[in-house]
């Protein structure tokens, strides 16, 4: 069986943000709440918080 690339997980071999649990803003939780995938969503939560943290990082 093959894995189709688009659907495959795409997880970085290592994180190289910290990994301080930031609070999500509502205005993302509530967007992400309308997403019915559940694997999307997760996807798309974990996107928000890596640019957050980004933008944070470059902020500092």
């Amino acid at each position: 069986a093959t894995i189709d690339s688009a659907r495959a997980p795409n997880y970085p071999a290592t994180e190289s943000l910290p990994t301080e649990a930031r609070p999500i803003p509502p205005e993302l939780v509530s967007a992400a709440s309308n997403i019915a995938d559940i694997e999307l969503r997760e996807r798309f939560m974990r996107a928000a918080e890596n640019c957050i943290a980004r933008r944070e990082l470059h902020q500092a």
